[in-house]
């Protein structure tokens, strides 16, 4: 709810270079169910894209990338609840 005050360096950045691509990753905790869990990944990647694109990014300046290792990977399991998003040229 709070990704336009979040995330006005990136927009701002992207656009002043239009080379740049987003590139949308979404992570999930470990537990529950597998499926479920990467339904909801997709899901948080999904809302970031589309709100880079309502933000004024062209959508074909966003890349959905599921990441090698979507779980697991931070101290917490809400740690582990997240969107990562970098920046290509």
């Amino acid at each position: 709810s709070d990704f336009a005050a979040k995330s006005a360096d990136l927009v701002n950045y992207m656009k002043a270079n239009a080379d740049t691509k987003a590139v949308i990753s979404g992570f999930n905790d470990p537990t529950g169910n597998a499926a479920a869990n990467a339904e909801l990944s997709k899901n948080r990647a999904q809302a970031v894209q589309a709100a880079l694109v309502a933000a004024g990014i062209p959508e074909d300046r966003t890349v959905l990338e599921k990441p090698a290792e979507t779980s697991g990977t931070a101290a917490t399991n809400a740690a582990s609840r997240r969107v990562e998003v970098v920046l290509r040229k």
